[in-house]
């Protein structure tokens, strides 16, 4: 599949449409405006059981849904006890809505039994389902169906006699390697053996899961310690260590390693391919390193198509199966055989396309101003179809999309499109120019009150275009006069101070002279207070 470049392609001219957000009903003094909103979720009628009773389930390779609708942004986590990773959701993340949620368990060819928990949690709100997989049994038969006889195709554990297992983050080879983390960083980590067989179920452990949990491929750094992470298989083994330090500090070496990509979040299509772009700055003994669960996304070079012309700043991103992964971007240091610790990350989520009849936006032309922000919605046939938009932004550099909330970056223009299984609808997003402002003058640049007496001063800020004419109000003596930010002076003693009015960079100034008696002030233009 020839993959699509999505930080170019558009040569268009945009028209724009200023799109006023409405104001609140009743403004922020509303009491029904300051209630907070609770977080909710609602499961569908049919699919309370899941959550009370739980699911208990067979040996053999099961299938179910679990719908639901959150109130507003939703994750899952899953617990295991004992043996981790023979258990898939999808979507596993999502906006507030309606959700069909896919639970898949791989079959259980131990004859133990096997359980976890699945939570889905939504801000402070959680609702758990407990699973239970039923091992094959104590003492099955001897034909084809023993999961220890080696002519099993299933047979995980003694069919495939192996030679070794290898780990890996990535492209890293991880076996004997020493992970050095912070409290809240996270590494993919996989197991293969050799030779490879597709169909394998290893066993993890975690001698210290306190220090670094395990779960779904994904190592996430916890507190200061040591764990070790091992798969097994077969009478086969390997590990990797994990080294979690609670207050790491910056190696100065690495203080001119700079990397970045141009893209932290992305939702891809199982099958599609993504080119993305990336900065990397650092001296000639470092070299990228990217750290990512294969089984997810491949990386491929840029010279695979491109006529055998690498591209130092890009890289392609293929689609292998549905999941989450966490595509890392990090610094190797050659010389001091370690990682620099000056990473970024980007969050891929691969998902199967669904049947669309079609799609629509709320807006077809959006005009915004730099960090502003405005909300499209989509509105799909079937009307499901619509928890599985896909939001992109073609130039990220001008705006951003995420959930249809669009945000404005820099002065450009860019195509917001939403794509539902193979129907797309696409919005023109134009943001203008930021104008700065000039100058600020008074209506007085000098001006005699009585103490106790207040006037206004009025402020006019050029260009009259300027993006941003907020003024800010200050007084060089608040014991001689005051100052409100709406230009509200007020005497406060006998003397002389300035009153500042600012916007932008630019400034003005008037001189205040405060009085007993309005009658002995000084010449103010004509504009005495008597």
């Amino acid at each position: 599949m020839k993959p699509r470049y999505l930080s170019i392609f558009l040569s268009v001219l945009l028209l724009g449409c200023t799109t006023d957000e409405p104001e609140t009903p009743g403004g922020k003094d509303n009491p029904e405006n300051q209630k907070p909103t609770e977080a909710k979720i609602t499961v569908a009628s049919g699919f309370e059981a899941f959550f009370t009773d739980g699911i208990t389930a067979p040996a053999e390779a099961q299938t179910y849904q679990v719908k639901f609708a959150a109130s507003d942004t939703w994750s899952t986590s899953v617990a295991y006890a004992g043996v981790t990773d023979w258990l898939t959701i999808l979507p596993s993340r999502g906006s507030a809505g309606n959700v069909d949620m896919t639970v898949e368990l791989l079959k259980n060819s131990s004859a133990e039994a096997r359980s976890c928990t699945v939570t889905i949690t939504c801000k402070t709100v959680n609702r758990t389902i407990s699973v239970t997989q039923s091992g094959s049994g104590d003492t099955p038969g001897p034909g084809p169906d023993n999961p220890d006889n080696p002519d099993n195709p299933d047979n995980p554990g003694e069919q495939h006699d192996i030679e070794k297992i290898n780990l890996f983050s990535g492209m890293q080879n991880a076996t004997n390697y020493t992970f050095e983390l912070k409290p809240g960083d996270e590494i993919p980590l996989i197991a293969e053996s050799y030779p490879y067989y597709e169909d394998i179920v290893f066993q993890w452990s975690n001698s210290n899961p306190a220090v670094a949990s395990f779960s779904n491929g994904t190592v996430k750094a916890l507190a200061a310690g040591n764990t070790t992470i091992t798969a097994s298989y077969g009478g086969r083994s390997a590990s990797c260590n994990v080294a979690v330090q609670g207050q790491q500090e910056s190696d100065p070496a690495y203080d001119n390693v700079k990397v970045g990509f141009d893209t932290k979040e992305m939702v891809l299509f199982l099958g599609e391919s993504f080119i993305i772009s990336y900065e990397f700055t650092a001296p000639d003994n470092i070299v990228p390193v990217y750290l990512f669960d294969n089984s997810i996304v491949e990386m491929a070079s840029m010279s695979n198509y491109n006529g055998g012309v690498e591209d130092p700043t890009h890289y392609v991103i293929n689609t292998v199966k549905e999941g989450l992964t966490n595509l890392i971007i990090d610094g190797w240091d050659l010389q001091r055989e370690k990682y620099t610790g000056v990473r970024d990350t980007c969050r891929i989520q691969v998902v199967a396309r669904v049947e669309t009849a079609a799609i629509s936006l709320d807006k077809s032309k959006l005009s915004l101003m730099p960090a502003q922000s405005a909300t499209l919605t989509a509105t799909t046939n079937p009307a499901g179809a619509v928890n599985n938009v896909v939001w992109r932004s073609l130039n990220t550099a001008v705006a951003t999309v995420k959930d249809g909330k669009v945000t404005a970056v820099a002065e450009g223009a860019t195509l917001v499109v939403a794509t539902s299984g193979d129907k797309s609808a696409i919005c023109t997003v134009t943001v203008g120019e930021t104008v700065a402002v000039n100058s600020i003058t008074l209506d007085r640049t000098s001006v005699s009150l009585q103490k106790g007496k207040s006037l206004k001063l009025t402020a006019t800020v050029y260009p009259k275009k300027a993006t941003d004419k907020t003024v800010t109000w200050s007084s060089a003596n608040d014991s001689i006069v005051t100052v409100d930010q709406s230009g509200v002076i007020t005497g406060i003693a006998v003397g002389k101070t300035t009153v500042k009015a600012r916007s932008g960079s630019v400034e003005a100034l008037c001189d205040v002279t405060v009085t007993e008696s309005d009658l002995e002030g000084i010449d103010d233009g004509g504009h005495t207070n008597w």
